[in-house]
């Protein structure tokens, strides 16, 4: 699932949730455009992901961690 902000018409970040099993979900690939940082997009987009998983049945929810 891909969740995409907007501001007055414009799409300046995004975030991704995948599926790993019935109850476990992952955030990835979590991005705001850097004209548009500084406002929160970032905190309300990842607001936004965990309720969007927990409406999917998702009852734990991790992030995407590079080794």
């Amino acid at each position: 699932m891909l969740l995409v902000a907007h501001v007055d018409g414009d799409a300046p970040g995004c975030v991704a949730l995948r599926r790993l099993d019935d109850r476990i979900g992952e955030m990835k690939r979590l991005h705001a455009r850097p004209g548009f940082r500084g406002l929160g997009l970032a905190g309300r987009t990842v607001a936004a992901g965990v309720l969007a998983a927990r409406d999917a049945g998702r009852s734990e929810l991790g992030p995407d961690t590079l080794p």
